[in-house]
């Protein structure tokens, strides 16, 4: 079946399965121009969910993750789509491609700390594959606990702060769409929902070297840890204390 002559409960049962809220999937398409034809890299595309859903649209979508496992499954759900795997030290993008837009989500390597070597140098590649003013945005679940695994807004935004282009923070809080000032949501804990934290970059192409460039000095002007690895810190000098 041609992924554009597809039945609506086709379609209705991959949406199911992305686990995304359906304002969320409008605003990620909508919101950035996303149509037929166009070109969405899905990095963290776990077993392809979200890719297959977006095939069926029509749009040119390619997943991409760090697990073996997962990537298999992908490939043997949908055999048709295009899924990598990848890791920091290699250049991994189909070479003669730019997306329009980039969905980071769940991609094992941001699990670490947004202001070091390996997570600058991977978003570095991935700006790299973006076309000129296209965008890129990270997209990451949020909950209100005290043990929560996501970074913060704050973390979000001053890793982008190394890249050039126009930087945004949002989020989707029981299905609705809010704006904040800068710096406001970094000062108060996220609301469950959807943090997205997303970069335009210019118009003006910039060769993957550059990109690498941007990423190496952001990684030697900043080395302050980000929000989880100042927990971290902070809980084993109380141990350390303690004991």
């Amino acid at each position: 079946m041609d992924r554009l002559h597809h039945s609506p409960i086709e379609t209705e049962r991959q949406y199911g399965q992305t686990g995304l809220p359906r304002r969320l999937l409008r605003h990620l398409i909508v919101s950035h121009g996303i149509g037929v034809g166009s070109r969405v890299l899905d990095a963290g595309c776990g077993s392809g969910e979200l890719a297959g859903y977006l095939s069926l649209l029509g749009i040119d979508v390619t997943g991409l993750d760090s697990s073996p496992i997962v990537i298999a499954a992908a490939r043997q759900t949908f055999p048709k789509l295009d899924f990598h795997l990848t890791c920091s030290e290699h250049d991994i993008l189909p070479p003669d491609r730019l997306f329009d837009l980039v969905i980071v989500r769940e991609l094992s390597l941001y699990d670490q700390c947004l202001a070091s070597k390996e997570t600058l140098g991977m978003t570095a590649r991935l700006l790299s594959g973006l076309r000129p003013g296209g965008t890129l945005v990270f997209l990451t679940p949020t909950a209100v606990s005290d043990d929560s695994s996501t970074h913060t807004t704050a973390c979000y935004r001053r890793h982008l702060s190394g890249f050039p282009g126009n930087a945004t923070s949002m989020i989707f809080q029981n299905g609705i769409l809010q704006q904040f000032i800068p710096g406001w949501l970094s000062r108060r804990r996220a609301p469950s929902g959807h943090l997205l934290t997303g970069i335009q970059i210019p118009s003006l192409p910039l060769k993957r070297s550059e990109w690498l460039r941007h990423a190496k000095s952001a990684a030697a002007k900043d080395n302050r840890p980000c929000c989880r690895q100042a927990d971290q810190s902070t809980a084993q000098d109380i141990h350390s204390r303690a004991a």
